[in-house]
């Protein structure tokens, strides 16, 4: 009687704990348990027991095929973006080189990578701080509470509008990195141009003031009853206004001034005259002005007007100030003026001293630092190089200068070219559409002048940087897996990406790649493995296909399951085997008596 007591007690205690026993360490504290012992992970948290940590997501700069459920969907959300894989542990992305944010949802700048010489923008917030000037013949501003202007040039809305980040460079540097500074501009002197650019201003007030802004500086407020010497004092003062001297601000040409934005200014370099003898900007009836700009050549910006000061004596009329463009320049804005070679690391043109030197802008010894003057004209004989044009290009007899071959550039066709791509980071040609202008080495990369050859930044690559590389730490895709454009992943689900070759939203058909891994593989770049998959051993009910039978956590870095006390290998089927699924559940162990 004894006996079978004790084993009946045995039975029933090994059956309590069979059924009663809870879930896979108690699911962690981060979810609930349900009757079948398997653990619902609370938001943030996965994993058999909710002992792992879920990343943030965001829009997947590649898809996977899978995430691609129709024509012309992509960028759903993922994930770290798929640019990162999740730690586990803590929850945090661990991005790819070149990508950085809570879910590597943008490409990776900041102050030490713009050199300190730009901020890191979005192209949505780039375009928004566009100069409002910039490809526009006319602008009016009325008086209002309002901002001046507060629509952009062009807005970009497009997916990848806050996530493709860049250096947008201060006035006088370039680069994708700002690196660069720019070297003097100037008139070819051999050229025949002579015209500049005017604006025309109507001020329409007789109290308050306004301001003008060129090139995002603005100036002081000016009253309305300003003269026109006032007007130009204040754009004198602007930093973005170009200026040059003549013969009196002449110095040693190898002392090349390196920002010629911020040059010495003279009153040389703008003029303002008022029309029908006004003495005054403004005037109730309206009076006009000419600005003329003497030392910027070429297409430039419209001054920006603000009349947010402005009044006017009758209630009827409302306050207003006008910019339109009157004239424009037939003078070249041309590097070194055509006539000397670039050094973009100090900004200096490198002239040849014994034919050419620093000019006024005008033919004349000045020092714009431009190479814009023939130092001695009848020394002048022949185009620049040991041999002309350095072979590489066709010299002029008249002018002598080069017209070089396609592959080369400078004023001796000494220097390569690199190829061209559509920019990735370029103010939008319209709204919602950014990627149309052709950069060199899609201003993703800097031109090697020796070899012709572009180098990229990180994440990018093609000849042109025109490619949203795949990633992969020594191959791409880790070699494990297909490195596919956004047009293929699409395909590789059935769907068609980009089907009208115009549409501003799927640009990225062909220069956005990413990984399709093999069989086994998972990870943005295909380096980590998935764990064997097998049918839950408590959920008899149900028969479920689960990485690691739902009763272990999956090591991905070897793709093997750390199956959970009381849970082992099985056969495929719920009995011992070899398979490493965690989907065979141990014999409860008798207690000791």
């Amino acid at each position: 009687m004894g006996r079978r007591l004790a084993c009946a007690l045995l039975l029933t205690t090994a059956g309590a704990r069979e059924r009663f026993s809870p879930c896979p360490n108690s699911c962690s504290g981060h979810g609930l348990c349900d009757a079948w012992h398997v653990c619902h992970c609370a938001d943030t948290y996965q994993g058999a027991d909710c002992s792992q940590r879920t990343c943030p997501y965001g829009p997947a700069w590649a898809d996977h095929p899978e995430q691609i459920t129709g024509d012309g969907v992509g960028h759903q959300p993922a994930e770290c973006s798929r640019r990162g894989n999740c730690d586990r542990l803590g929850g945090t992305c661990v991005c790819g080189v070149g990508f950085e944010g809570a879910a590597c949802e943008r490409r990776a700048c900041g102050p030490l990578l713009c050199t300190g010489r730009g901020v890191c923008r979005s192209l949505k917030d780039r375009a928004l701080r566009r100069d409002l000037g910039d490809s526009r013949s006319s602008l009016s501003h009325f008086h209002s509470a309002d901002p001046p202007f507060s629509a952009p040039v062009q807005t970009y809305n497009a997916w990848d509008a806050t996530m493709m980040h860049g250096c947008d460079c201060d006035t006088g540097f370039w680069g994708p990195n700002c690196e660069f500074v720019e070297c003097p501009r100037g008139d070819d002197p051999y050229t025949s141009g002579s015209r500049v650019v005017q604006q025309m201003l109507v001020c329409m007030g007789d109290g308050g003031s306004v301001a003008l802004s060129f090139r995002g500086a603005t100036t002081r407020p000016l009253a309305w009853d300003s003269s026109s010497a006032t007007v130009r004092a204040a754009l004198l003062e602007l930093p973005t206004l170009r200026g040059g001297a003549g013969d009196e601000a002449f110095g040693d040409q190898r002392e090349m001034l390196p920002r010629p934005l911020n040059a010495q200014l003279t009153g040389r370099a703008v003029s303002v005259l008022y029309d029908n003898a006004a003495t005054t900007l403004c005037a109730a009836s309206g009076v006009t002005a000419i600005i003329q700009f003497n030392q910027d050549f070429g297409d430039i910006p419209l001054l920006v007007p603000d009349a947010t000061e402005l009044t006017h004596s009758s209630i009827i009329i409302s306050p207003s100030l006008a910019v339109a463009l009157k004239q424009t320049s037939d003078k070249e804005d041309a590097v070194c003026s055509n006539r000397g070679l670039c050094d973009p690391l100090s900004g200096r043109c490198a002239c040849d001293g014994e034919f050419w030197g620093s000019s006024d802008g005008y033919g004349m010894r000045g020092s714009r630092g431009d190479c814009g003057v023939a130092v001695n004209l009848a020394s002048i004989t022949g185009c620049p190089g040991d041999i002309p044009c350095n072979g590489h290009g066709v010299c002029d007899e008249e002018t002598f200068a080069c017209g070089c071959e396609e592959g080369w550039r400078a004023a001796d066709c000494s220097e390569r070219t690199c190829p061209y791509g559509p920019a990735w980071y370029a103010y939008p040609t319209a709204t919602d559409v950014a990627h149309v202008t052709r950069e060199e080495c899609s201003g993703m990369g800097t031109c090697d002048r020796t070899l012709g050859v572009c180098f990229c930044q990180d994440g990018f690559s093609g000849a042109a940087c025109d490619v949203l590389a795949c990633p992969g730490e020594t191959a791409p895709c880790s070699g494990h897996g297909q490195c596919l454009t956004m047009q293929q992943l699409a395909q590789a689900n059935g769907f068609t990406y980009r089907s009208t070759p115009d549409d501003p939203y799927t640009w990225d058909a062909d220069a956005v790649r990413g990984c399709r891994c093999d069989e086994g593989y998972r990870g943005y770049d295909c380096s980590l493995r998935f764990c064997p998959f097998g049918d839950d051993p408590l959920t008899t009910a149900v028969v479920d296909s689960k990485e690691c039978s739902g009763r272990g956590l999956c090591d991905e870095m070897t793709g093997t399951c750390v199956c959970m006390e009381g849970f082992g290998s099985s056969d495929g089927k719920g009995k011992k085997g070899t398979i490493q699924d965690c989907g065979y559940k141990l014999p409860l162990s008798a207690p000791v008596i």
